[in-house]
């Protein structure tokens, strides 16, 4: 009898290890699937706000003379801070995960987070 003893708790102890293997990980799995999907959140927020840029940019670059308007960037992307530039008609959207660039029409200024304002002056397009 103290050998069926012994072994029943080996067995259990085997099937308890062997449980507590795959649901290990199943955890490492979920999150990682978890982490995918928050990058591809970010990815596509930051998509829009680019696209975005790039509009108000396109718009004012083709208007006439004397265009004026207000646009709000975003503060944070998904709750994380990010950095936006545009440099050399290039924008460049950043943060700790991803980056992303897109061409944009010619502009002077700087784009920041919060309020914006661009505008059509002496055949310039000025941002800010």
């Amino acid at each position: 009898k103290k050998r069926t003893k012994a072994q029943v708790s080996i067995e259990f102890i085997i099937i308890t290890g062997v449980i507590l293997f795959f649901f290990v990980g199943f955890l490492i799995v979920l999150n990682f699937s978890l982490e995918d999907a928050r990058r591809q959140k970010e990815n596509t927020f930051m998509k829009d706000l680019a696209l975005t840029v790039r509009k108000e940019v396109g718009i004012a670059a083709h208007s006439s003379e004397g265009y004026y308007r207000e646009f709000f960037i975003t503060p944070t992307i998904s709750g994380r801070d990010y950095y936006i530039n545009i440099t050399q008609n290039v924008l460049q959207i950043k943060t700790n995960r991803n980056s992303l660039t897109l061409a944009v029409e010619e502009v002077n200024g700087t784009i920041q987070k919060g309020q914006n304002i661009i505008r059509k002056s002496g055949g310039n397009t000025q941002l800010n």
